[in-house]
């Protein structure tokens, strides 16, 4: 940005030097001398101020033009920031549309609470390569949240429904703020496959809230961290496509 207070004290100089130089052309027209008249001591200051009239001009001219480049890089530089943040505007959209496509994927209006939480809970699994999910519905004539859909959930017991403020998944519900674990204990979850078995090391639970109130809620569990964007990007989703979870049937 140009700097006009940089330059106050070198304008005001110029200024008075001007007002200098019309007192003294002032004075040689109030007295009607000519310039062969003239007393030497106003000859003199007349001559020294036309020539400080010339640097005044000839610096002010260097000024003006310094001043423009330095207003014209500034324009440069603000038009290259706006085209950045545009590009990374761009990006985020995106990323974004693809990230809404992926938890898309085999959903429609017309499915039933079940299908439609197995499909999201697959979609969102793989999405964020974890490696076991499980979803809970809201039942409305018990009052609980109980598992609809899981994914490589391997144990002999069904996970238990719970209420409100009952459990981790039941504070979820009541806070209404999605949880991330880094401590889980040992007998929480064990992950199974051809290679051998696993504990988990990071468990993401996430409320999905409809219309003010939670429909229901999605338990991730994994190996890795989770990225640091998920919560605000899974909020964004049912924000998004929020009426595309709506009336669905209970079966």
């Amino acid at each position: 940005m140009f700097n006009v207070e940089k330059y106050r004290k070198q304008v005001l100089i110029y200024i008075l030097l001007l007002m200098i130089l019309l007192i003294s052309t002032a004075v040689i027209l109030i007295n009607k001398y000519s310039f062969a008249e003239l007393p030497l001591s106003i000859a003199i200051i007349y001559i020294v101020n036309l020539l400080f009239f010339y640097l005044i001009y000839k610096n002010i001219r260097q000024l003006a033009t310094k001043a423009s480049v330095i207003m014209q890089n500034q324009d440069s530089e603000e038009k290259d920031d706006l085209n950045k943040q545009n590009i990374s505007t761009q990006l985020e959209t995106k990323e974004e549309k693809q990230f809404h496509k992926n938890l898309l994927t085999g959903i429609t209006k017309k499915t039933s609470k079940k299908n439609i939480s197995e499909k999201l809970l697959n979609n969102l699994v793989k999405d964020q390569q974890a490696d076991i999910g499980l979803f809970y519905s809201y039942n409305k004539k018990s009052k609980t949240y109980q598992v609809t859909a899981s994914y490589a959930y391997i144990t002999e017991d069904k996970p238990p429904e719970f209420k409100l403020g009952e459990g981790l998944n039941g504070q979820v519900v009541k806070n209404r703020k999605a949880m991330i674990v880094s401590e889980i204990p040992d007998n929480y979850l064990t992950i199974v496959s051809g290679l051998g078995k696993g504990k988990p090391k990071y468990l993401f639970i996430y409320p999905i809230i409809l219309n003010n109130e939670v429909f229901g809620v999605i338990e991730l569990a994994s190996l890795s961290k989770f990225e640091k964007n998920f919560e605000e990007e899974l909020t964004k989703f049912f924000e998004t496509n929020h009426d595309k979870f709506l009336n669905i049937e209970d079966n």
